[in-house]
C-alpha cells in the first residue's frame, strides 16, 4: 500500500503558545459538541490572562485532553484562546488540516489518550505519549479527497442526530406540560375549578387547597441541605447525593460518590431515608427523586436538599408537583443570580403548590406513571438511536482515516452500509 507510516508528533505539533494582549474569542470545553465537534452557541469574548489560556489559529485542532472530554474536537475557523484543558494541535506540511482533524476522531488515537491519561482527581492524557503513537497516512491528495468525503458522510449523519435531539427536546417539553397539566388540573380535566390566588399555579378544582411547600412537610423533619464540604468522591466509604445525581438514571447506590464515615457523622440531620425527596438546590437545580428503599441512610451534599412529605402528602404527587412548570417557573423566579445557579432553602419552604386531597394525589400519580411510562421508553428508544449513530459515525472516520475504506473513486455509503462497517 502506498501509505507511509510515522509517529503522530512529525505529522501534528502541540502548540503551547500562551494568550496575550487584546480581546479575543474565547473557546472551552462545554462550547464543543463532543458529537459532532461543532460550537454550541457563540464565542465568549474576554481578555485572555498569559498564565491561564492557550492561543490557537485557523486550521489548528482543539483537542479535549481530560478524560471525560476525550471526544471533543474542533477544528479552528478563526484565531482566538481556550483553556489549557484543551491541546492545540497544528498540522505539519505533510498533514491535510481537515484529515488531521478525522485522524484525531479515529478510534485509534482516542484510544491511545484514554489508555495514556494519568492522574486521579481528573485524568488527562500525555501528549509525550500520545504523539509517539504510530500513524499511516496517505499522500495529500488522498488526504483532501477522504476528508471530503467525510464532510459529506458526517454531515448526514449530524443531521440525523440534530432533528433527534430536536424531537428529544419537544418531548421533553412535551413531558413538563403533561405533568403540569394533570398536577394543576387534577385527574378530572372538566372538574369545577376556581381562581387559587397564585399566577403560577392560575385555576385549579374548587374543592383543592394551596400552601407553601413547608405546610406539607414532616414537622418532625426539617428541610435542610447536606454535607458542606464531603472532600475527594471515594470509591469506598459512605455513599452521598449531590446535585448532579439527582436523576433516576443516577440514583442508584453503585453510582453514587462517597465521603469518610467522620464527615458524613457530623452531618446527620441530612441523612435520607425510604419514601423521602432529595431535590437539586445548585447546578441542575429543580430535579427531585423519591429515595428508593435501597438507599435508606445516604446522606447529601450542601448543593441538595433533603424534603420529608409530612402525612398529608404522597410522596411521588409532591415530586411530581415540584417538577411541574409551576414550580419550576417560582424556582426560576427566586434564583440566585452571580455565579451558580440555584435556590436557598429559605425560597424553597415557600415555593406555593397545589394540594389536592390524598386520594386524588394518588390518583394523579398512577396517570402520571403511566403515560410518563410511554414517554419515556420513546424517549430511550430515540436516545439508543442517537448512540447508534454517533457509532457508525466514529466507525466510519476510523476505517476511512486507517484505508479500510476507499474513496477515491468518490464512493458513498447508505445505512447499510454503515451497519456492516459497525458489525
Amino acid at each position: 500500500m502506498h501509505w507511509f507510516s510515522i509517529p503522530l508528533k512529525y505529522a501534528l505539533r502541540n502548540v503551547v503558545d500562551k494568550a496575550e494582549g487584546p480581546l479575543m474569542p474565547f473557546v472551552a470545553l462545554e462550547h464543543i459538541d463532543s458529537g459532532t465537534g461543532s460550537l454550541m452557541g457563540d464565542f465568549e469574548w474576554g481578555l485572555a490572562p498569559p498564565d491561564q489560556y492557550s492561543r490557537f489559529r485557523e486550521g489548528d485542532i482543539l483537542f479535549g485532553k481530560l478524560r471525560p472530554y476525550l471526544r471533543k474536537f474542533w477544528l479552528a475557523d478563526r484565531e482566538g484562546c481556550c483553556p489549557t484543558e484543551l491541546l492545540v494541535l497544528r498540522p505539519l506540511p505533510t498533514l491535510d488540516p481537515r484529515f488531521a482533524y478525522y485522524l484525531v476522531q479515529s478510534e485509534n488515537i482516542v484510544a491511545k489518550a484514554q489508555a495514556s491519561a494519568y492522574g486521579a482527581k481528573m485524568p488527562r492524557t500525555s501528549w509525550t505519549i500520545l504523539g509517539r503513537l504510530k500513524v499511516r497516512l496517505p499522500p495529500l491528495p488522498e488526504q483532501r479527497a477522504i476528508a471530503a468525503f467525510l464532510d459529506r458522510e458526517t454531515a448526514r449523519i449530524d443531521a440525523l442526530v440534530v432533528k433527534k435531539r430536536q424531537l428529544l427536546r419537544r418531548l421533553a417539553d412535551y413531558r413538563t406540560a403533561l405533568i403540569t397539566r394533570v398536577i394543576t388540573k387534577g385527574p378530572q380535566p372538566y372538574a369545577p375549578v376556581r381562581d387559587s390566588g397564585n399566577r403560577w399555579i392560575g385555576e385549579m378544582p374548587r374543592h383543592w387547597t394551596s400552601c407553601p411547600l413547608h405546610r406539607v412537610l414532616n414537622p418532625n423533619v426539617p428541610l435542610v441541605y447536606g454535607i458542606l464540604l464531603p472532600g475527594p468522591r471515594l470509591t469506598e466509604g459512605v455513599p452521598y447525593i449531590g446535585a448532579g445525581e439527582v436523576t433516576s438514571r443516577k440514583l442508584k447506590l453503585d453510582l453514587l460518590p462517597r465521603t469518610t464515615a467522620e464527615i458524613a457523622a457530623e452531618y446527620p440531620r441530612s441523612m435520607m431515608r425510604a419514601g423521602e425527596l432529595v431535590y437539586a438546590i445548585r447546578g441542575s437545580f429543580g430535579n427531585v427523586e423519591v429515595i428508593p428503599p435501597e438507599l435508606d441512610g445516604v446522606n447529601l451534599s450542601r448543593d441538595a436538599a433533603r424534603i420529608a412529605p409530612g402525612s398529608g402528602a404522597n410522596a411521588p404527587w409532591l415530586a411530581y408537583t415540584l417538577k411541574s412548570q409551576s414550580s419550576q417557573e417560582q424556582f426560576t423566579y427566586n434564583e440566585l443570580g452571580a455565579g451558580v445557579t440555584g435556590i436557598n432553602i429559605r425560597d424553597l419552604k415557600r415555593v406555593v403548590l397545589p394540594v389536592p386531597p390524598l386520594e386524588e394525589q394518588a390518583e394523579i400519580v398512577e396517570i402520571l406513571d403511566s403515560r410518563l411510562d410511554v414517554l419515556d421508553r420513546l424517549v430511550e428508544a430515540i436516545g439508543t438511536q442517537i448512540d447508534r449513530l454517533r457509532t457508525r459515525r466514529q466507525t466510519l472516520i476510523t476505517a476511512a482515516v486507517t484505508g479500510q475504506i476507499d474513496v477515491r473513486q468518490g464512493a458513498s455509503y447508505d445505512d447499510q452500509d454503515l451497519v456492516s462497517l459497525v458489525q
